[in-house]
């Protein structure tokens, strides 16, 4: 318990360092940020057990909850700038889960917690004082030179954690790490990186250190063409930065945990969007983010996930994940033509939606799928975003039908 009160100690007293420092807000709250995971850092060597970070994580959220309600003047060195965040609640969350994962690999704790903590601010920093190629997400507006910041930062944490005794494979793992990290870090706004960021580190080291250096080297040629090709695309398409970002993480995350079949679906549903957007220039005005490909991504990767946590053959979990997206073709297409005032528009949608099953392999399943989607898609007209990746992932669970 000595350990817990040391940690306790050192945050109060960093917090009242800061608060008596002559910084601006954004500042403040950066220094806290920097703090707070050195500080982590220290925790494998001053922690055996799980639990005790669980309780600081516990004491940390309660305080800073108590901190938001009461409002103290030392409250001004976290809650001083205008913007929605809520990142320092959901750093100790991350801190916690990440040591959990981890069970004492360092490994696979250290690069996860010091990304999150000098990556984030390295981009934040050379972002605010250099960033001149601006880009908008939902996260607010990203520079080009911040995310290369994050980039290297990344790079360099992974390379020195030495995840591999083969120096290609350890550089290939750095900069696939590095890759995620960046266009995660771009993505994910009002503090929300705090958890997801570490998290998804953790995960990917976990998953990478079994490929071999063939493997890796695959996947980043696999991501720079992805990226290469959304991004040649984006003056045809109602993506923002963000929404590219995720759409590039989404299909990659499919490919790399799935398998090559797994990059089917997703490319067919972006070349109807593609097109539908062509056939309809009003499309090119609006601007959709990282929250409608996150609709459209969760309940595929739920499929995803079960091909490797769970026993279900791998053949119904690609029906499971094809079935999303089959259904994403038809809710978009409801949504859509409700946006710009047309009917329906039965004939195309089934031709969508059956495009996806047939090129995909269900075609005993396709005309089942193409008459429950196209009865739905007049009820379907106001659906919105959490609504539509909830009744996809209820409409994929047709695939556990034996």
């Amino acid at each position: 318990m000595f350990s817990v009160f040391l940690v306790v100690l050192s945050l109060g007293l960093l917090l009242a360092l800061i608060h008596k420092l002559p910084l601006t807000p954004e500042a403040s709250r950066k220094s806290v940020h920097l703090g707070m995971g050195i500080i982590c850092l220290t925790f494998p060597w001053l922690f055996s057990t799980n639990w005790h970070v669980d309780l600081l994580a516990t004491l940390a959220v309660t305080t800073l909850l108590a901190i938001r309600w009461m409002k103290p003047p030392l409250g001004k060195v976290l809650h001083g700038i205008e913007r929605l965040s809520f990142g320092e609640l959901l750093f100790p969350i991350g801190v916690a889960i990440v040591f959990r994962l981890a069970n004492g690999d360092l490994g696979i704790y250290f690069p996860a917690i010091s990304i999150l903590t000098f990556a984030d601010t390295a981009g934040a920093l050379i972002g605010k004082r250099f960033g001149k190629h601006i880009y908008n997400t939902n996260a607010g507006q990203k520079s080009l030179e911040g995310s290369l910041a994050v980039f290297v930062v990344s790079f360099i944490i992974v390379w020195i954690a030495g995840l591999s005794s083969d120096p290609l494979t350890a550089f290939l793992i750095a900069v696939v790490v590095a890759l995620v990290a960046t266009m995660a870090e771009g993505i994910l706004g009002a503090g929300t990186d705090n958890l997801i960021l570490p998290i998804a580190v953790a995960g990917l080291i976990f998953f990478l250190r079994e490929l071999s250096s063939s493997d890796l080297l695959l996947r980043i040629v696999l991501f720079a063409v992805l990226s290469l090709i959304l991004f040649s695309v984006r003056r045809i398409t109602s993506l923002n930065g963000g929404g590219l970002l995720s759409a590039t993480i989404f299909v990659y995350l499919s490919f790399a945990l799935g398998g090559p079949h797994y990059l089917i679906p997703p490319t067919l549903l972006f070349m109807i969007h593609l097109a539908t957007t062509w056939r309809c220039p009003a499309l090119a005005s609006m601007e959709h983010s990282a929250d409608c490909i996150a609709a459209i991504a969760l309940p595929g990767l739920v499929w995803v996930t079960l091909k490797h946590n769970s026993d279900l053959p791998a053949e119904t979990c690609f029906h499971g994940f094809t079935l999303t997206l089959m259904a994403q073709a038809a809710f978009l297409h409801s949504v859509t033509r409700a946006h710009l005032q047309l009917p329906s528009g039965l004939l195309i949608a089934t031709l969508k939606i059956s495009i996806i099953g047939i090129v995909c392999f269900q075609w005993w399943f396709t005309p089942i799928a193409v008459i429950a989607l196209i009865i739905s898609i007049p009820f379907t007209r106001a659906l919105k975003r959490p609504e539509q990746a909830i009744l996809a992932l209820l409409f994929s669970l047709l695939a556990l039908i034996p």
